[in-house]
């Protein structure tokens, strides 16, 4: 070490070696650190990006799925057998044996509903008191559902109860109630079908064709999972998370938190007011920025390995240098004494006057264009001043001028028109601008009007002298003599000075 030390101190080759690597060392960790900050971001916002399609996806799945229930609960209880069946098995006054049969029938036809309808796990026709009538469930009959809030609410209208806790056992499930009608219109009973919740399990474990590894569950305003096995829901109870607490608080978001399990992860949190749950979409932390971590640890090893290769060539390059110095060192030592090497440096004092002489006549120059530019840019700041004073003074002409000059485009659109129309026709000039001027030439005068516009288009330095007929803003046409000719400007344009010789005419 003290040897080290000593080199370092005693060697600029050494130290020239080792500064070098530090700042090679600092530069490559500051540059790896930059560029895992950097590609972190973008990995974070490209996975949350993703997260939030699969959010957007997952939504709209379920909506489209309870739709399709509520469809689907419509539909049986739309059916005029259905409705005749209940008729007859909630009216007393029918036989015995036509309840019996509509009971066996309807039985029979929600049995097979509830078969072939995957997403629905109990038909049930209640009473107007809750009473449950029929039931795919022979446990159900005989039952009061009369205090549940879907048939509360299913008397009057079609209404979906969002995921709830079974009252018997527990578990999460969904409903849907409508009332049902007899050929009077008269309500007479509620249908009531309890859905298939395990049909969300299949919603949210479906691939949404994005590239991500993940977790999408849902859960309900009681902290319960929703359609996920029960040993999940024993295993962590009531979950908690900083996702599932922002989303049961009512609200969105995203963000990097530990999750129910302990693991950190990014999530999207949304609370579905519609639909009373919170939907979590989350995906593990770790792979998300393993490419930021792989490519910082690869431009660490590149820096590195290309720092070793600088440093050895600096040694190499010092080396020489450091001869070089010794040589100069010695020829000094020597002009100090000899004549001769003091003769050889006065050559190099020649060679460097040279050089000095180039650079004061390159200096010369310099001041000499910056004066150029001086007196060029005052110049050109006086012209400046003539032209402002000049387009002033051509201004106060054409506005002062009896004439109406007006300049039109290609179109016919007026694009310029000198203040005294005021004065001769009556308009204000913004009344004007951008209108057609065709609209204000009486038709008889159209074609001779275009006719001559062509020529004077197709002829710029010819000058024309014709009569209109413009109309007033009284609304009496003005005979005017027009003379016209073109302009080239940023694009090419007619101007025409109108003069009313109306009076003229008259007189002749």
């Amino acid at each position: 070490m003290k040897r080290l030390i000593k080199l370092f101190s005693n060697s600029l080759t050494a130290r020239l070696a080792g500064y070098f690597a530090l700042v090679v060392l600092i530069g490559t960790v500051l540059i790896g650190y930059i560029a895992f900050s950097r590609v972190g971001v973008m990995a974070r916002s490209s996975a949350i990006g993703q997260l939030q399609a699969v959010a957007n996806l997952k939504e709209d799945a379920l909506d489209r799925w309870v739709e399709e229930q509520r469809r689907s609960a419509v539909l049986i209880g739309s059916l005029p057998e259905v409705r005749e069946w209940v008729e007859t098995i909630l009216n007393t006054g029918q036989p015995e044996s036509a309840r019996q049969k509509s009971r066996e029938q309807l039985s029979e036809y929600l049995k097979f509903a509830v078969a072939n309808l995957s997403d629905l796990r109990e038909l049930a026709i209640l009473d107007l008191d809750g009473n449950v009538v029929l039931s795919t469930d022979r446990l159900s009959e005989g039952q009061n559902w009369g205090q549940e809030p879907f048939f509360i609410q299913g008397r009057s209208v079609l209404y979906v109860q969002n995921v709830y806790s079974s009252p018997r056992n527990g578990e999460p499930m969904m409903s849907i109630a409508m009332p049902l009608f007899d050929s009077s219109r008269r309500r007479v009973a509620v249908l009531v079908c309890h859905l298939n919740i395990e049909r969300l399990d299949r919603i949210m474990l479906e691939r949404s064709g994005l590239n991500m590894r993940g977790e999408v569950y849902l859960v309900n305003s009681d902290r319960q999972f929703v359609s996920v096995s029960p040993a999940r829901q024993r295993r962590f109870g009531n979950p908690h998370s900083f996702g599932i607490d922002e989303a049961l608080a009512h609200k969105d978001g995203f963000g990097e938190y530990i999750n129910y399990a302990g693991d950190p992860v990014i999530g999207v949190y949304r609370w579905l007011d519609h639909r009373e749950l919170a939907l979590l979409v989350e995906t593990p932390r770790s792979p998300v920025y393993d490419p930021a971590r792989r490519l910082m640890f690869n431009l660490i090893i590149i820096g590195g390995i290309t720092g070793a290769f600088l440093v050895a060539g600096l040694v190499f390059f010092s080396r020489r240098v450091m001869r070089k110095m010794r040589l100069l060192y010695q020829s000094g030592s020597q002009v100090l004494g000899d004549h001769s090497g003091e003769a050889a440096m006065v050559s190099d004092e020649d060679e460097m006057s040279s050089l000095n002489r180039v650079f004061l006549k390159m200096s010369d120059k310099i001041r000499g264009q910056q004066n150029e530019i001086r007196s060029q840019a005052e110049a050109f700041d006086k012209t400046r001043q003539i032209l402002q004073r000049n387009e002033a003074h051509l201004r106060t002409l054409v506005d002062h001028l009896p004439d109406v000059l007006i300049q039109i485009k290609r179109g016919g659109d007026i694009l310029y028109l000198s203040p005294s129309v005021k004065d001769v026709l009556g308009y204000q000039p913004e009344e004007l601008l951008g209108q057609d001027i065709m609209d204000y030439i009486l038709p008889e005068d159209w074609a001779s009007i275009r006719e001559i516009m062509h020529d004077l288009r197709d002829h710029p330095l010819q000058l024309r002298r014709f009569e209109i007929r413009f109309r007033h803003k009284d609304g009496v046409y003005r005979a005017m003599e027009v003379l016209g000719k073109s302009v080239h400007d940023e694009e090419l344009t007619v101007l025409l000075s109108l003069r009313d010789i109306t009076r003229r005419r008259w007189r002749k």
